[in-house]
């Protein structure tokens, strides 16, 4: 997986999951507290990232993501794509 696929695939699950801002523009630098995710939220994001990249994101290192960007981040290193 080249990295642009990875940030499109990223940038993908975000927009399908946060139907909350439909008009919201994602990208990168798109902050985490921007999207309003309750603890409920959080969970069912990872469960759709886990299940999107096959991967098993752990919720204490998802907690410490800033923006999306730290998100490609820790999937780059969960999945050594």
């Amino acid at each position: 997986m080249t990295e642009a696929q990875l940030e499109q695939d990223i940038l993908k699950v975000f927009k399908e999951f946060s139907t909350k801002h439909k008009d919201m523009v994602l990208s990168l630098e798109t902050r985490i507290d921007d999207l309003a995710l309750d603890s409920l939220d959080t969970l069912d994001l990872l469960m759709q990232i886990d299940n999107y990249f096959k991967i098993s994101l752990p919720v204490e290192r998802f907690a410490l993501c800033k923006n999306l960007q730290d998100v490609k981040r820790l999937i780059q290193s969960i999945a050594n794509i």
